[in-house]
């Protein structure tokens, strides 16, 4: 399933992110079995906890005009965030230089953002 939709007039190219919450819980067990060669994989956790995307937003350390938002499916287990996919990051020019980061991500991408009954977590800061 897209969860970026492709008829928006954007820069954005749909990018296969699982938005569903039963194809979130199987691509975090199949992305980090094949991508982790020593990652221990309880499925019973992943598969028994919430899914929910994660959105970090921060803006360039020069003039903060730019703005990177790394948007990450995945499950939180007890044992922290488990990632479903690749890492997909956008970058875009601020739009109201009153609001956070987060605040301008939101107003720029929400709408074009499809993550039906999932929640979904905006925040700030440099570390990812």
């Amino acid at each position: 399933m897209l969860a970026l939709d492709p008829a928006a007039a954007s820069p954005f190219r749909p990018t296969d992110i699982p938005a569903a919450p039963e194809d979130i819980r199987a691509s975090a067990v199949a992305y980090n079995a094949a991508c982790f060669d020593d990652w221990y994989a309880d499925t019973r956790s992943i598969k028994a906890a919430a899914p929910t995307v994660r959105i970090h937003c921060n803006a360039d350390h020069r003039t903060g005009r730019i703005i990177t938002a790394v948007i990450t499916a995945g499950v939180r287990t007890a044992d922290g965030f488990v990632a479903a996919h690749p890492p997909v990051a956008h970058s875009f020019t601020r739009l109201d230089g009153r609001l956070t980061p987060a605040d301008n991500a939101r107003r720029a991408m929400a709408a074009r953002l499809r993550f039906p009954g999932l929640p979904v977590e905006w925040t700030d800061g440099r570390r990812v």
